[in-house]
């Protein structure tokens, strides 16, 4: 098995180095390529996507090379033929998806449509579990095994998609990922599973060469998400007791960093009052790198964090102890946490919000000083700047003016900014009397912060009335963009931006 897969590796590496160079010419011919935009797309230079495809070529090649090679894998084949053509039509789709997405930039909505056909056909070619087992209690799924399976490969597929924010990072975590799958497939005895997690581990291997900081190519949405859903499936696979109970110690230990990352991002911004959808650098490499790291050593940072989650996997599984697994798990997003260095912010939002959505419910959890100043809660995400000055300066005016909430939300990429923060009053009185509106705080033209402010209808209160209240903010606004444009001053005279460079560039 060992030879085996050492070999998988080695073909399916030097395909898919030899497949890059091509995929990355059709690429550029057809014109789907990254283009920096000086906001959110932060790179140098204009380069080319569709390392997916390469990826999807060279692990396919090179399975199917090995299995009519392979003495006696035809029978092999055909005991697996309905798992094994699900994953190829789901990788397909996903891919296809991928690349329209790469070339023409769908909505969100529609990707997830796309992402959900492709999981379906993977759930539905015998993948999902009627059973999952948790600290030693089974839970029967019943009809809801199929839609737990798609919103699991939801779940990975969207975890390495937000997660390819640098050079490099999405083919690491996905090359660890799919090193501890094939490693616990073996364990196991599945060497289907193996041949498919080592031949993806060959694959993102070669291509880490032309995808390593600083790249030359990336992997775009067809790679990163065409990661996502084989190693979710896989790790399905992996993770059975029986023929249709799952244990989830498994799959959870290998995807913490990737799942955790998204479940903050999910928070982040629906307490913010924005959209899942919404894009923003508050992911855990963006956070990194405001701390300082060089992309490298963001690369071996979170590569580390994986690799110890996986190890704590692999060794539950082959101490058949899956406290070990959590073990592995909890340890690490508690240095996260405790250190500050990624989802303190976004915890501490979602514990404010608890405390007042639970004194709104229960009147023994409300003190006096939150009835006179109002209950206020601040995250700061990333960023150096004093957004706290202006925040009690506008707090203090929606005292004065009775003002019952503001929201300011700060997001301002390239400088490695995002602020937020939220302020209210206990409401009291009918929800017909109540007022609000969202100030967008523009900068050039771009959308760099919105704030939101409501309050309670009184005597003689017409448009007048909110014009005035509205106005009464403008000294606020003025300070914050001469703030945003000081800032926008220092970075541009500590270090001049290139120029994107010329397609033709990218080619050399």
């Amino acid at each position: 098995m060992l030879t085996d897969s050492l070999l998988i590796i080695i073909v399916s590496c030097t395909l898919t180095a030899l497949l890059t160079l091509p995929v990355k010419m059709l690429c550029i011919r057809l014109g789907i390529v990254d283009r920096p935009d000086g906001r959110r797309k932060l790179h140098q230079r204009i380069t080319p996507l569709g390392g997916g495809l390469a990826v999807f070529l060279g692990s396919v090649l090179t399975l199917v090379g090995y299995y009519l090679l392979r003495q006696g894998s035809i029978k092999e084949f055909q005991e697996s033929t309905v798992l094994i053509l699900g994953l190829l039509s789901g990788a397909t789709v996903i891919c296809l998806v991928g690349i329209i997405d790469d070339a023409y930039q769908l909505r969100g909505r529609q990707k997830l449509m796309g992402q959900i056909a492709a999981s379906l056909i993977v759930a539905l070619s015998g993948l999902s579990v009627e059973h999952v087992n948790l600290l030693g209690m089974d839970i029967n799924l019943g009809i809801m095994s199929i839609p737990i399976t798609v919103l699991w490969l939801l779940v990975t597929i969207n975890a390495l998609n937000l997660i390819d924010g640098i050079d490099g990072l999405a083919t690491s975590v996905g090359l660890i990922l799919s090193l501890a799958v094939g490693s616990i497939a073996i364990l196991q005895g599945r060497f289907l599973e193996a041949a498919i997690a080592f031949s993806m581990s060959g694959a993102l291997t070669g291509f880490l060469f032309f995808n390593f900081p600083p790249a030359k190519m990336f992997l775009g949405d067809a790679g990163s998400m065409l990661i996502g859903l084989i190693m979710g499936a896989l790790a399905i696979r992996c993770s059975l007791k029986g023929p249709t109970t799952m244990a989830l110690s498994i799959p959870i230990a290998i995807w913490t960093i990737p799942i955790f990352d998204v479940l903050m991002a999910i928070l982040r911004r629906k307490l913010t009052g924005r959209s899942i959808y919404a894009t923003d650098r508050g992911h855990i490499h963006h956070v990194f790198q405001q701390h300082g790291f060089s992309h490298r050593k963001i690369l071996f940072v979170i590569a580390t964090l994986c690799l110890i989650t996986c190890t704590g996997a692999f060794v539950g599984l082959y101490r058949h102890n899956e406290w070990v697994a959590y073990g592995s798990t909890v340890v690490v997003l508690l240095i996260l946490v405790i250190s500050r260095s990624f989802g303190h912010a976004e915890l501490k939002l979602l514990i404010g919000r608890t405390r007042s959505f639970a004194s709104s419910l229960i009147p023994s959890m409300r003190n006096a000083n939150d009835a006179q100043q109002g209950r206020q809660v601040c995250a700061r995400i990333q960023g150096t700047r004093e957004w706290d000055e202006l925040w009690r300066s506008l707090v203090e005016y929606a005292c004065r003016f009775e003002f019952t909430r503001i929201r300011l939300n700060v997001n301002i990429p390239q400088l490695h900014e995002e602020f937020h923060a939220d302020w209210q009053m206990q409401r009291e009185g009918n929800e017909d009397a109540w007022w609000s509106t969202s100030l967008p705080i523009c900068v050039n033209g771009v959308l760099q912060a919105r704030l939101m402010i409501a309050g309670l209808r009184k005597d003689q209160f017409d448009c007048q009335t909110l014009s005035d209240l509205v106005e009464g903010l403008k000294p606020f606004e003025t300070q914050m963009i001469d703030l945003i444009e000081d800032a926008m001053a220092q970075l541009s005279s500590a270090a001049k931006v290139p120029e994107p460079q010329v397609i033709q560039e990218v080619v050399a």
